[in-house]
């Protein structure tokens, strides 16, 4: 009897180190078609009606190395029956490019590194994420840290740039032409964020500073809080935040 546990312990042992060392890859996908209308512009100068009609395509690749993940995702966004008048903006059309790309690397156990091309949902998201009624989402390129120091702590730390969107002519976005994306280490887009959930009655907790290094030489920073407790039925709410921002040129 002994043995035989004995054997079976051994058996569950190796499954597992086999599990963690085999290679996994999982494939996904989305397709969306959406139509707009605008009877009414509310930009200066503009009139008349307004359309488009857009599609975005998504195919991601997500791969497990042993203790290393990695993301593969490609884009693909179209637009169509834009009238004469109509701006295609770069927010609207991406014809076939790479859309992120990346390896999480483990650094202990509550230590990981992200590398590649990524989106970057933090916090709130107001200040920084892919939004997703957009029909090409914001994504970086760069090196995020992540620690987890405690069972509610979560920092995150990064240093990335903006992956511009090409082509960016009006002729070529309304032929849904092809120009790889290149990503602009002119304007860096750095901060940290510190999260603390679970606090008394249900708040949570949230510390950053993002700074924006532009271009042109002038770093905009943006500290700021946040508490917040989350909605739930038959239970008050609420949410408050203090940030401030300084243009230093």
């Amino acid at each position: 009897m002994v043995a035989s546990q004995g054997k079976a312990l051994a058996e569950d042992a190796s499954s597992q180190q086999e599990a963690a060392s085999g290679f996994e890859v999982n494939f996904s996908g989305s397709v969306r078609v959406r139509y707009e209308s605008l009877s009414a512009p509310f930009r200066a100068g503009l009139e008349g009606s307004d359309q488009f009609l857009s599609s975005q395509i998504f195919l991601r690749a997500d791969v497990r190395m042993g203790q290393v993940t990695g993301v593969a995702e490609l884009i693909d966004a179209h637009g169509a029956l834009a009238d004469d008048g109509s701006i295609v903006a770069t927010s609207a059309v991406n014809a076939l490019d790479i859309y992120q790309a990346y390896l999480d690397l483990p650094l202990g156990e509550r230590v990981s590194v992200r590398a590649g091309r990524f989106i970057m949902p933090i916090g709130s998201k107001r200040l920084s994420d892919a939004s997703s009624f957009s029909n090409v989402p914001d994504n970086f390129e760069g090196v995020q840290l992540r620690i987890s120091p405690g069972e509610h702590w979560q920092f995150l730390g990064f240093v990335t740039a903006p992956v511009e969107r090409r082509p960016s002519d009006q002729a070529s976005l309304r032929r849904n032409a092809h120009r790889f994306d290149r990503v602009d280490w002119d304007t860096r887009f750095m901060g940290a964020h510190l999260a603390r959930t679970g606090l008394p009655e249900n708040i949570n907790a949230e510390a950053y500073l993002f700074v924006l290094d532009q271009a042109d030489g002038t770093r905009l920073y943006t500290p700021g809080a946040r508490l917040w407790r989350e909605a739930q039925p038959g239970r008050a709410d609420f949410e408050a935040a203090l940030q401030a921002r300084r243009v230093i040129p």
